[in-house]
């Protein structure tokens, strides 16, 4: 492959082209050792934890599982798994120029701490067990035993005490909100805002930000709809190409009109079908998150010497942690095989 190096920028950019491409070709080996289809069926097939465990051991976790205890907790293999991801993201985090590694955090650990604490207060609000919203948790920054606390958590309020203090000052309206309304949307929208609002601070990270306030208004006005809430106070500024002209109208029109006036805009593909249940916010969410992780891509193929090659990795790389983690969880918990495949795709 060509890279054109220039030197305009001085010797900072020529610096960071050439850190950039030591990254570059750390995360293209890296790749190259992913799990594929062919092991996950593998791995599926394993009579119980401790054949998946010598599979694994295998493979590039084999660092993590083989200090696993002959008959692991949930929180030990959370622990392990979640160990390996941050391992390997800080070897490749710590290669990149000094200035991007925040915003590499931002994104990456940022992104994924703020839907921890989503899967937390969905978990508690809707009265699941401890383990089954444990099996929602991903490898983050938080540390494992803040995790197990507030995944244990009786009550939302307990669970947001234990993010901090500047944290649950932030989402102090929203848990008023709350126990008004018996809804989660404001902690949930409230979390959101405290994300966006870092990466709108950061130029690299400007554009992405405000095509995620886009997605996250288009989800939310859906939402409010359903759940019957007025959404015009919990809606963004500052879209990339959703103007307060949509916001407003959005607010005069019935829920199947406002899914035909986003045809008209850069997210026709989201028009299709008004939301009707949890379950279709479930899909309209992943199908948010899939235009998210094509403008990365996008950024990725432009600019392979940035941070944006190491942010699809990385984001690449968790997904394949997470498939590990919850087939290590359901095995130990006897899990059917034939049902793996449901839960993995």
């Amino acid at each position: 492959m060509n890279f054109n190096v220039s030197l305009s920028g001085g010797d900072l950019a020529l610096q960071d082209h050439v850190a950039y491409s030591y990254v570059y070709g750390m995360v293209c080996g890296m790749q190259s050792r992913f799990l594929g289809k062919k092991d996950f069926e593998t791995f599926s097939s394993a009579h119980n934890l401790n054949e998946l465990t010598a599979l694994l051991a295998k493979t590039d976790y084999s660092t993590e599982v083989e200090k696993l205890s002959a008959e692991p907790s949930d929180l030990e293999i959370e622990t392990s798994v979640g160990g390996h991801f941050l391992r390997v993201y800080e070897e490749v985090a710590s290669s990149v120029p000094a200035e991007d590694r925040e915003v590499l955090d931002d994104l990456i650990l940022g992104e994924t701490d703020l839907r921890n604490v989503k899967a937390v207060v969905r978990g508690i609000h809707h009265s699941l067990r401890p383990g089954e919203i444990r099996l929602m948790v991903l490898p983050g920054r938080k540390s494992a035993d803040v995790v197990e606390k507030m995944v244990s958590s009786k009550t939302v309020e307990e669970a947001i005490s234990y993010l901090g203090d500047e944290v649950e000052m932030g989402l102090e309206g929203a848990l008023g909100d709350y126990k008004k309304s018996g809804s989660i949307l404001p902690i949930e929208m409230a979390l959101d805002r405290l994300l966006v609002e870092r990466w709108l601070s950061n130029t690299s990270l400007l554009e992405y930000a405000k095509l995620k306030i886009d997605l996250l208004n288009i989800l939310n006005v859906f939402r409010c709809r359903m759940a019957e809430i007025p959404f015009r106070r919990y809606m963004m500024p500052n879209g990339l190409n959703l103007d307060d002209r949509y916001l407003t109208a959005f607010e005069g029109m019935p829920p199947e009109e406002i899914s035909s006036a986003l045809a008209a805009t850069p997210y026709s593909e989201l028009s299709r079908k008004f939301p009707h249940s949890r379950v279709d916010l479930l899909k309209l969410e992943a199908s948010m998150e899939k235009l998210l992780q094509n403008e990365v891509d996008i950024k990725s193929t432009v600019n392979p010497l940035s941070i944006w090659s190491v942010a699809g990795f990385l984001s690449l790389k968790q997904r394949e942690v997470n498939k590990v983690r919850l087939l290590m969880l359901l095995k130990k918990h006897n899990f059917p095989a034939e049902k793996m495949k449901s839960v993995l795709t």
